[in-house]
């Protein structure tokens, strides 16, 4: 389920920043899906967490004629390539994606929140 997509990546963020490694495989979970399933969000973030896609590709992939969708979509991608690039020691790339985010606007999410939570936190 996607919510279990979003716990993944919050999961890895947090191996990552108190035992330096992770035990989540995502190139193998993403490899798992069908060729349908790997283009569903947020599933194309096992992808890029795994090293399978590439930030634009799943940027690509988020593309949607409905406005409101893509902002959701959007704050979501963009938090957690930013808590990505946190793992990867990259605060400024970090805080660039956090900004992007908030900039969705979509108040209700838990993902605009953090990235409000994460900017304050390395300035």
């Amino acid at each position: 389920s996607s919510t279990n997509v979003l716990y993944l990546s919050y999961q890895y963020f947090f191996e990552i920043n108190s035992t330096s490694k992770s035990n989540i495989d995502f190139k193998k979970i993403y490899n798992s899906f069908s060729e349908e399933d790997k283009k569903i969000w947020p599933n194309p973030l096992i992808g890029l967490y795994g090293g399978e896609l590439s930030f634009e590709a799943l940027e690509a992939q988020l593309q949607n004629p409905n406005k409101q969708e893509l902002r959701m979509n959007n704050c979501e991608a963009y938090f957690y390539y930013g808590l990505l690039k946190l793992t990867e020691k990259n605060t400024s790339e970090a805080k660039k994606y956090f900004q992007l985010s908030k900039e969705q606007k979509v108040y209700d999410y838990v993902e605009d929140t953090a990235a409000s939570y994460m900017l304050q936190k390395f300035k």
